[in-house]
């Protein structure tokens, strides 16, 4: 009875650990977090000590307290310790754009993304709170292996087809499958906790939503505002898109065009509310349900601009070892 439950289990984490999977959509989660995370950085650079330093309006005593870890605590709160860690932060998130460095590059960019928005929470916002879970899981995953400088690098890259062991695969494996269950999550507990609410039911929700002065745009939301049933139909479509995704994506046939109409949604959002940051990451993060999508897409853009070069690790085939989640 042992032994046969011991084989299985061991072909069981043969069959994970065998292929990476979705290793173009991991690494668009790379980039458009990376992206998301440098574009605060530098959005805020002018005011940066008033936002982030000892200068800043939020009590640094309180700094570390709530989060427990944070850089400040360990090299101080001087100017100097300060300026080094914010400029260090752009660096991280530019290597990690780019896909070098690795593992080290990302969790040394999250822990100074943590670290500045431990010293001001005020400015956290739903894009920044995932890309905090999401930044470990792409540091134990191989989502440097697309899409970035050291894949295109044919002298990294050929020590790369064999400098994978099976256990570094199958991490790299329930790292993607954490993202998408962590989107699915986000999606269902947010359509759910709107469901709950009485606008939200009556189908008016929207219309309070975009007259809030914060999300309010003045070329574009009273277009919207001014029919009815654009506020109704946009309230309980935005509605059931989340609750209904986690289901949708499900299905292999319907997964793409469930992610579709999510990129819908957010760039909706980033349109219409101004929450690009918020909108960049929750896309990038989509991308690991469609990834092998965006491995064809990405080998058509090769083949009509003539590349040669590498663009990872490859199977003795010649094709692309990497596998979509849902393979």
């Amino acid at each position: 009875m042992g032994a046969p439950l011991i084989s299985a289990t061991d072909r069981i984490l043969q069959s994970v650990g065998d292929r990476p999977r979705a290793l173009v959509g991991l690494a668009a989660a790379r980039i458009g977090v990376g992206v998301a995370q440098l574009s605060l950085f530098l959005s805020d650079y002018g005011d940066r000590r008033v936002l982030f330093g000892a200068e800043s309006f939020y009590p640094r005593e309180d700094v570390g307290h709530a989060g427990g870890f944070n850089l400040f605590v360990a090299l101080g709160d001087g100017s100097v310790a300060f300026e080094l860690l914010y400029h260090l932060g752009i660096v991280l998130c530019v290597a990690m754009v780019v896909g070098v460095g690795g593992r080290l590059v990302i969790a040394g960019a999250w822990a100074v993304c943590w670290t500045m928005w431990g010293a001001n929470p005020f400015l956290i916002d739903g894009g920044d709170n995932l890309s905090m879970i999401v930044m470990p899981l792409l540091a134990v995953s191989r989502c440097t292996d697309r899409l970035s400088v050291r894949s295109n690098w044919p002298p990294i890259a050929r020590v790369r087809r064999v400098g994978h062991t099976w256990w570094a695969t199958m991490l790299s494996n329930a790292a993607a499958l954490a993202i998408a269950l962590q989107i699915c999550l986000v999606y269902l507990m947010s359509g759910l906790y709107k469901a709950q609410g009485d606008m939200w039911i009556d189908g008016t929700a929207l219309y309070y939503v975009m007259r809030t002065p914060e999300y309010f745009h003045p070329a574009l939301s009273p277009l919207v505002l001014e029919h009815d049933h654009v506020v109704v139909l946009g309230t309980y479509g935005a509605m059931l898109a989340l609750i209904g995704f986690p289901f949708l994506v499900v299905s292999r046939s319907v997964r793409p065009w469930a992610v579709l109409m999510m990129v819908t949604f957010h760039l909706s959002i980033a349109l219409f509310m101004g929450l690009t940051s918020f909108a960049l990451v929750m896309i990038a993060c989509d991308t690991i349900f469609v990834s092998s999508h965006l491995e064809r897409f990405v080998a058509w853009l090769r083949g009509r601009g003539g590349a040669g070069a590498d663009d990872g690790p490859r199977s003795e085939d010649g094709r692309p070892s990497a596998v979509e989640i849902d393979a």
